[in-house]
């Protein structure tokens, strides 16, 4: 009964002793458990090859420009009145096309006046012509009746010269300036048109309805509509080179890369100027449109399809760089050589890696 009594009793010391190593064991699986996700759900990411680049740290304001761009005068259209206009702001026009008509208002005053200005020269003209053509009549009539040889004979040889002379010297450049100024004032009347000197968009048109101009009345503006440019100033870069690479931001945004195409040399001159051309691909009625807020600063460095990593994904101990390398379901410590730092193609700041991991492998970024 005794023995039977110490068996039970030592049975339920073992059932008691494997349940407590069962509780013991359930948390620890759990914690276990949980360091595996929190392993998994650690925030990752894969080596990739991309553009690197490096910019200068200020902005440049920039604004557009044209490849021509005029403004269109009333030159040789003084005291004419505008009669007719063919164009409105906005309009692209073609080289030689009418953009408005001009004319004097008629006066028939005037008018009479100058026609008569030319019958009176006509009729003094034909007075001059007939006059003369008399004393050279006379003249010759005088030398017929002379006798041959005499003192006589000589002076009406000499006379008759003279009328010949006089009669050739008669003009009829009273006539022709009237008929002129007569022509001038008829097609003043009739009017004459200011035609688009050559391809473009026409801008900052002004009505003048009814007003005189002058030749120093400045009637619109004509720029090249097909190609835009965009002109900083105040630059003191030596970045900004002849041929260098910018970065275009529209409104604080990144927009379209360009070129430099004239700059002077730059370095330590705070009044420089460079002309960039945005690349063929950029949209030019946007930044047309859009001419305030425009800034651009320049690519110092360009590295293309390079390994690349966050910032935040390399590490430092004791001036060695490393990477935690999540391979085979493990984390390891990589020891990398890295080289330039810049931004990738979407902006990021990013760390150049020369060795000790290829494309695809995945690190842990914290």
């Amino acid at each position: 009964m005794c023995r039977n009594l110490r068996k039970l009793l030592a049975g339920c010391m073992m059932v008691l002793l494997l349940a407590g190593c069962a509780a013991q064991q359930a948390p620890t699986a759990q914690l276990l458990t949980q360091a595996q996700q929190d392993q998994r759900q650690r925030k990752m990411i894969q080596v990739a090859q991309d553009d690197l680049e490096r910019t200068t740290n200020a902005l440049q304001s920039c604004s557009v420009i044209y490849a021509r761009d005029e403004a269109i005068f009333c030159n040789g259209l003084d005291g004419y009145v505008l009669q007719r206009l063919d164009v409105s702001n906005g309009d692209v026009v073609k080289e030689g096309q009418t953009l408005a008509w001009f004319a004097v208002n008629e006066d028939p005053r005037m008018l009479e006046s100058l026609e008569n200005a030319v019958q009176a020269a006509e009729y003094a003209f034909q007075a001059a012509k007939e006059a003369a053509e008399r004393a050279v009549t006379a003249a010759q009539t005088a030398l017929d009746a002379a006798a041959t040889g005499s003192t006589q004979e000589k002076i009406c040889r000499i006379r008759l010269e003279q009328a010949k002379t006089a009669a050739a010297s008669v003009s009829d450049a009273a006539v022709q300036q009237a008929r002129g100024a007569l022509a001038d004032y008829q097609a003043a009347v009739e009017g004459k048109p200011i035609v688009a000197p050559f391809d473009g968009k026409v801008e900052s048109l002004l009505r003048m309805d009814g007003e005189q101009v002058t030749s120093a009345t400045e009637f619109c503006r004509i720029y090249t509509h097909d190609q835009i440019f965009l002109r900083a100033d105040g630059v003191n870069e030596v970045a900004y080179r002849y041929g260098a690479q910018v970065k275009i931001s529209r409104a604080g945004k990144y927009f379209c890369d360009g070129t430099v195409i004239s700059s002077m040399e730059v370095y330590g001159v705070v009044n420089g100027t460079v002309i960039v051309q945005p690349d063929p691909d950029a949209d030019a009625q946007v930044l047309e449109d859009s001419n305030m807020g425009l800034t651009m600063n320049a690519v110092r460095m360009h590295l293309q399809a390079v390994l690349l990593l966050p910032k935040a994904a390399v590490r430092q101990d004791a001036g060695e760089y490393f990477v935690y390398l999540y391979e085979n379901d493990t984390l390891c410590r990589r020891y990398v050589q890295i080289g330039a730092e810049g931004k990738n193609s979407q902006g990021e700041t990013c760390l150049q890696i020369l060795n000790g991991v290829k494309a695809g492998d995945w690190v842990i970024v914290d």
